[in-house]
């Protein structure tokens, strides 16, 4: 963040604002979900929210009291300090993009972070060359057990680290790679550093001939229900998801698990954090509860235990980011981009699927979305390229 001396010829106050001017690109469950927390927040003012839809818009802005916008480029107009683009998935490199080249503003935008290496590092930088946080919604990432998981390793309660396990939600297996598996991969990297290789990938229970899938929510088409990866990390300690299709998909097959010598430690399971000692061989003993203090685990007046979801703990974190007093949010863009190479380095890693040719080796965001989602006119607003100041 920029420092007092960068700043000289403005006024403490015009340099760190009483309230921060908050815009909302997106009007659905998760945008406006997050738009109440920035809300309620003393420090924080939402000044908008934008959706190509104007029937929604208007109505979930007069929900928030706010007022609508149908074009994001007249949001931004409005001079936000931090906009947040919880929009489709095809829409967050160009619309953060927008908001970071032409808005100058930080921004908080849905995972994943882009839709291929070079948008994500591209983000990255220019956020970078700007002196602006760029923050992904990895908000897991932010929350009492996460932290306490990580005192837990730092005081050497578990042991030496020796691998991190992930276990999927049991969506097909392509899918979440590049849906969920952004939020375990980045908690996994708080424990273990970056990922710096992709060593082994594996497609289970499958034909020789990868088989595309169209996923939800404009992720465009994917191939494999079920992988097994294994990345390598710049500590040694290595990372393997197990991302299997089940049917139906429950947040309770989601888990992080952290092997250290001494304990095995469990995140997202649950939403808490357990623990059960570390053995050799097959270990029947019972996971239990990791307690966290109410002190530890309240924000606000807040207590985690009353609303896991983490979105509070990530805008904490981004507000002290905004105001020089937190050096690397544990959501930044920069691991985040990280996660985006591994992930594509996975896909393409494997020979199968690079014979296939090129467009099924890797999510496809480009052209068509899911046609129900054509009356929003998502293809409308990614098609503004003059937005970007050259090539999209």
């Amino acid at each position: 963040m920029k420092t007092w001396g960068d700043l000289s010829a403005q006024t403490w106050a015009e340099a760190f604002p009483a309230r921060w001017r908050v815009a909302v690109l997106g009007a659905g469950p998760r945008a406006t979900g997050i738009a109440s927390v920035w809300q309620e927040r003393r420090d924080c003012e939402v000044i908008g929210l934008c959706d190509p839809v104007k029937e929604t818009v208007e109505r979930q802005a007069k929900k928030l009291g706010v007022r609508a916008f149908t074009d994001p480029v007249a949001l931004l107009a409005e001079h936000a300090h931090v906009v947040i683009n919880a929009t489709r998935s095809p829409l967050h490199y160009p619309l953060t993009l927008l908001a970071l080249e032409a808005a100058q503003a930080a921004v908080l935008v849905e995972k994943p972070l882009a839709d291929t290496p070079a948008h994500a590092w591209r983000l990255v930088d220019l956020a970078h060359a700007h002196i602006l946080p760029l923050i992904v919604s990895h908000q897991t990432s932010c929350t009492p057990p996460v932290t306490k998981a990580l005192a837990m390793l730092r005081s050497g309660e578990i042991g030496d680290l020796l691998a991190v396990s992930i276990t999927g939600k049991g969506y097909y297996g392509g899918y979440e790679l590049f849906n969920m598996t952004p939020h375990y991969l980045n908690v996994a990297m708080l424990f273990t550093g970056d990922v710096t290789r992709v060593r082994d990938v594996t497609g289970r229970e499958l034909t020789t001939v990868p088989q595309p899938a169209y996923a939800p929510y404009g992720f465009g088409v994917t191939v494999w229900p079920n992988l097994e990866i294994e990345m390598e990390t710049v500590t040694g300690t290595p990372v393997r998801l197990h991302l299997q299709q089940r049917d139906p998909p429950s947040a309770g097959h989601m888990a992080v698990d952290i092997h250290g010598s001494k304990k095995v430690l469990r995140l997202y399971w649950k939403w808490w954090l357990h623990q059960r000692p570390q053995v050799d061989g097959p270990n029947d003993h019972p996971w239990q509860p990791v307690e966290i203090p109410k002190e530890d685990r309240t924000l606000h007046g807040i207590d985690f235990t009353h609303r896991q979801a983490g979105d509070d703990w990530l805008a904490e974190m981004m507000v002290q980011q905004l105001r020089g007093e937190l050096l690397e949010h544990p959501a930044s863009a920069r691991r985040a981009a990280v996660g985006v190479s591994a992930m594509h380095a996975a896909i393409a890693s494997n020979g199968e699927w690079q014979e296939a040719g090129p467009k099924t080796a890797s999510v496809r965001w480009g052209g068509e979305l899911d046609p129900r989602l054509s009356i929003l006119r998502y293809n409308e607003w990614a098609a503004r390229a003059n937005w970007l100041g050259g090539e999209p």
